[in-house]
């Protein structure tokens, strides 16, 4: 007889038997039988809460790694398990109660549309029969949802972790929400307390309505009292804190970030966050530049083009006093990034290309030191000039980094050589040679470069002691270089000036 048509009692104490005097490696060695038993010996370990929680699955048998359908049933059997090990399983199976006490709820949902891939693996398995059983099925899957990408063990475990747990109130909203049932949602809200508390129950729901694209649930509770300021009860552990802004910037969401960023939700522009959702979104524009610079793709153009407006929202939505500042930020973070779209963008937004921070470097300066000529090509043709003072002399930082097109760059468009001086240029140059970071190549391409713009090779003494320096430091191409410009060793009567101004190297 074929183990499928095995009675249900001799079934049942075939499995118990297996539970009650094997461990889990011991009692999975039965999945070798067949599919049908391997299935139900997984599931009976799983419903009853028999697997330890950090044991890890054997390479030989993969197939029974915690995944969708395992989790749901582990998950399941903990929240209706008698004793529940934590109180995250305590607060969920309060939450089937507080949903089980709305009048009008939807709990008989014939689909689940947004359910994680792989939980329903076994559907019929799934109707349960009684409206209890059906609300907890609803709230697993809600828990299973709340992941942001893969599902796995180890997120369901971190879960458990916080000291503060998201509250029973809580968990039944985010049902309702992922159920799309706008009444049940408006009846919950109902129900919290008018205090500062309800900002605490309303922050995880907040987040999971923006993460799911649910703007009029999102709408709903922030006009109910939800604050787009208030950080969740749970984190990404890679990420750490971070407002629900940065959801709807993650989720290229415009519409959701418009909506967080209306005035009378007043968010926060001066921290921390505000500009982490700037940052992310640069880092963001520059994946999708480097995916499409293949062929066409109107997709990747239409995606690139939306995280252009929500860097213009961010920007837009920020304090009056604090455009500026922001503004510089991402240009510093395109520059960093060479994203040169957001960088004319930022000019559009009326970023000053000149504008300077104490301390820092002006943007043309950022460019050229990061060797990005498109970019430093962009801030001069908007009016970028270079300064000849320290941490602010782009040629220098050109030169400093061998970046020999920004430097052509700047030659051509922002300044000349006569402007900036024939002894300045050539004192670089003799930096550069007598430094052990620089090739030669790399000097003869510089000093090339300054060559074809003008350079004096006679100016000053810069050509002596450059010729000087490539003799001792043995780099014949650039002595034969020097001497075809015309730089000639010094005459006796010169050696003195010479050596004056050769002590700095």
């Amino acid at each position: 007889m074929s183990i499928e048509n095995v009675p249900l009692d001799v079934f049942t104490t075939v499995i118990d038997d297996v539970l009650t005097a094997s461990t889990w490696s011991e009692g999975l060695e039965l999945r070798k039988v067949n599919k049908f038993f391997d299935h139900h010996v997984q599931a009976a370990y799983f419903d009853r809460l028999s697997i330890p929680i950090n044991e890890e699955p054997r390479s030989s048998w993969s197939s029974h790694a915690m995944r969708g359908q395992h989790l749901y049933r582990y998950l399941k059997g903990q929240i209706r398990s008698l004793r529940p090990k934590h109180p995250l399983y305590v607060n969920l199976e309060g939450a089937v109660d507080v949903l089980d006490a709305v009048e009008g709820f939807r709990w008989e949902v014939p689909t689940w549309r947004d359910r994680p891939e792989g939980v329903l693996e076994f559907p019929s398995q799934l109707v349960d029969k009684s409206k209890k059983d059906h609300i907890l099925t609803l709230v697993t899957l809600t828990v299973l949802n709340f992941f942001a990408d893969e599902i796995n063990m180890l997120s369901l475990f971190e879960l458990t972790l916080f000291n503060n747990q998201a509250s029973p109130e809580c968990w039944a909203i985010m049902t309702a929400i992922y159920l799309n049932d706008r009444a049940t949602v408006e009846t919950l809200l109902d129900q919290l307390p008018a205090n500062h508390m309800r900002t605490f129950h309303l922050s995880d729901p907040l987040r999971l309505a923006i993460k799911a694209r649910k703007q009029e649930m999102a709408r709903l509770l922030l006009d109910s009292g939800a604050d787009v300021n208030a950080y969740p009860t749970y984190y990404d552990p890679y990420m750490g804190y971070s407002m629900v802004l940065d959801e709807a910037c993650r989720g290229e969401d415009l519409d959701m970030v418009q909506l967080v960023l209306e005035p009378q939700y007043c968010i926060e522009s001066f921290t921390e966050e505000y500009e982490k959702s700037i940052k992310l979104m640069v880092e963001k524009y520059k994946a999708l530049e480097v995916q499409a610079s293949g062929d066409y793709d109107p997709h990747l153009n239409r995606r690139l083009k939306t995280c252009r407006l929500i860097v213009a929202a961010l920007i837009d939505g920020a304090f009056p006093d604090l455009r500026e500042p922001l503004l510089h930020f991402l240009v510093n973070r395109s520059i960093r990034n060479h994203t040169d779209g957001l960088v004319r963008l930022a000019i559009q937004l009326g970023f000053d290309v000149n504008y300077t921070i104490p301390q820092h470097q002006t943007p043309l300066v950022q460019a050229s030191a990061r060797g990005d000529e498109k970019i430093a090509a962009t801030l001069i043709a908007h009016g970028a000039r270079t300064k000849y003072c320290q941490d602010h002399d782009a040629i220098a930082e050109a030169c400093r980094g061998g970046h020999v097109y920004a430097l052509d760059v700047l030659l051509s468009r922002a300044t000349s050589i006569d402007e900036y001086g024939h002894a300045r240029a050539g004192s670089i140059l003799v930096i550069m040679l007598g430094s052990i970071v620089y090739t030669s190549e790399t000097c003869l391409l510089c000093m090339q470069c300054f060559f074809a713009h003008g350079l004096d090779p006679n100016a000053g003494t810069w050509g002596f002691r450059a010729l000087n320096i490539s003799l001792r430091r043995r780099r014949p191409d650039i002595t034969r270089y020097l001497l075809d410009k015309g730089v000639r060793p010094p005459m006796i009567g010169e050696e003195r000036e010479f050596e004056e101004n050769s002590t700095f190297l």
